[in-house]
């Protein structure tokens, strides 16, 4: 997805090996499962431009106890632990506005 010349790259999570859509199209999966519980390192910015937006991992375990989007750069983690009593996100590509839910 673009907007205003960004690319959105919509995915469950990655591994530390992907820091743009190039490095994604061209990575080999050899054990899909593996990959699909892969995290990345929330700590460290990625290196492309294109910017992330992930889930698989409740933001309350990246060290922020509020249950709200958590951002690094161009790496964006909307999974806020709705599941778990944390909040139900949503975030506005065009505007980067944030809007929540409370879960149950």
């Amino acid at each position: 997805m673009c907007i205003e010349e960004r690319r959105y790259v919509l995915i469950h999570t990655l591994d530390e090996t992907i820091s743009s859509l190039d490095d994604l199209e061209n990575k080999e999966i050899e054990d899909l499962g593996e990959f699909l519980i892969s995290r990345p390192d929330f700590n460290n910015k990625l290196e492309g431009e294109d910017i992330f937006i992930v889930g698989h991992i409740p933001t309350w375990f990246l060290g922020d106890k509020d249950n709200r989007i958590y951002k690094n750069g161009n790496l964006i983690n909307i999974d806020c632990g709705c599941v778990m009593g944390g909040n139900l996100s949503a975030l506005c590509l065009e505007t980067m506005e944030e809007f929540y839910v409370k879960g149950r």
